[in-house]
């Protein structure tokens, strides 16, 4: 079980910054299936860096084919991974106490990532985006189950095949439950002043 739990927390690389990232909606917005394709495009990058669930590697296959790697509870990772044009980085460190026979623990993080130029693509666009999101979360873990409560915040910058080009804001809080099997979760809050409470969080793919 340990290695189980090491997947889903370095799914979430994690940073102890001071001042966080900001943004600002400025300029055009960004459409909600704009928005849900930049959120797939950083939960690809998870699992590009072989530390996330994604359509290929599902909870409900053996823990064999979902598990990559093994992380310390307490340690400072810092990995990059390519997005379709530019880079994903990932800074960061954990704070937690998992006991190792019962699975049952708590961990309290943060984790700052770098989105460089990363071209994201929907049915009608490609724009551009670069900026950083902070992510702050509370994990508690027990020998079947792990839940989160967690906040996103900061901002990017875009320009867009269109001729649109703009800043955006992200303000987003979501609440999930991972299981061997499942994940659900709800998300509220604004990105580029749009609600996204109907589209999936960083680092889920259902």
């Amino acid at each position: 079980m340990r290695r189980y739990a090491s997947a889903l927390f370095a799914a979430f690389v994690v940073a102890a910054c001071g001042g966080g990232p900001t943004g600002v909606n400025e300029g055009d917005p960004l459409e909600l299936e704009e928005i849900q394709a930049l959120f797939n495009e950083l939960s690809e990058a998870f699992a590009q860096a072989g530390v996330a669930p994604s359509q290929s590697r599902r909870y409900d296959l053996p823990k064999a084919q979902i598990l990559t790697s093994s992380v310390p509870i307490d340690a400072d990772l810092n990995l990059s991974v390519p997005c379709t044009s530019g880079t994903i980085t990932f800074d960061g460190s954990v704070d937690g106490d998992i006991d190792d026979e019962t699975f049952e623990g708590e961990m309290s993080m943060q984790f700052v990532w770098g989105i460089n130029g990363c071209d994201i693509t929907t049915e009608t666009t490609t724009f551009t985006a670069t900026g950083e999101i902070e992510f702050e979360g509370d994990f508690t873990f027990s020998e079947e189950l792990v839940t989160i409560d967690a906040r996103e915040r900061g901002g990017i910058e875009f320009t867009a095949d269109d001729g649109r080009s703009g800043s955006c804001a992200f303000d987003v809080s979501f609440e999930a439950t991972v299981t061997n099997t499942s994940a659900s979760y709800q998300v509220t809050g604004e990105v580029c002043g749009q609600d996204v409470s109907d589209l999936e969080p960083f680092g889920f793919v259902t």
